[in-house]
């Protein structure tokens, strides 16, 4: 189990909401509105999603871009909606119809899911990950649906244990470690 108490992920999710750009926090909470209302996503979303995931990593935004660019919007959005409305136990499910859309691994998918629900899902990434498990456990698993399935079941194990959502939990993991990692206070390089 993770070892910082509630008080502590606090510290981190508000140093994390200190290096947000508001830009970022608006798309994030427009796009959690629109998935939420309409209980699917379409591609101009993701598209945006995209933007906000990875727009400080140029060369991954152009190969997603690329890759979602010759998805038919229907295609997004029946599969989405299908995401959104399978059972709530059913991460295995919802998971594998997001991954089969063009461009949609594990960081996409996690932030699909999280922007639907962040009580439940957290963004996928490198430094919340390695919060979470340690450096020494990337390897070529670390981008197979095990491993994200993993991911969540440790946020929701810290959600439960700490009344946070998982996203909040989510946002302290990255902040820490990215932080840690940067030896410096400046930008979230998410």
């Amino acid at each position: 189990m993770y070892e910082l108490d509630k008080k502590e992920l606090q510290y981190w999710i508000n140093r994390y909401s200190e290096t947000e750009q508001r830009g970022e926090k608006e798309i994030e909470e427009n796009l959690t509105k629109k998935f939420q209302t309409q209980g699917f996503a379409n591609k101009e979303e993701i598209i945006e999603l995209l933007h906000w995931k990875f727009g400080t990593m140029q060369g991954r935004l152009k190969r997603e871009l690329n890759l979602i660019g010759k998805e038919p919007d229907l295609c997004i959005i029946e599969k989405t909606k299908q995401a959104f409305k399978s059972r709530e136990d059913l991460d295995l499910e919802k998971i594998k119809v997001l991954k089969s859309i063009k461009g949609f691994g594990n960081a996409v998918t996690s932030v699909v899911l999280t922007f639907y629900n962040p009580n439940k899902y957290g963004v996928f990434d490198i430094h919340a990950w390695r919060e979470l498990f340690g450096k020494e456990t990337e390897s070529k698993d670390y981008n197979t649906t095990k491993a994200l399935l993993r991911f969540f079941e440790e946020l929701r194990e810290i959600s439960k244990e700490t009344g946070l959502t998982c996203r909040e939990v989510e946002k302290a993991l990255f902040t820490k470690n990215y932080l840690g990692s940067k030896g410096s206070e400046s930008g979230k390089g998410y």
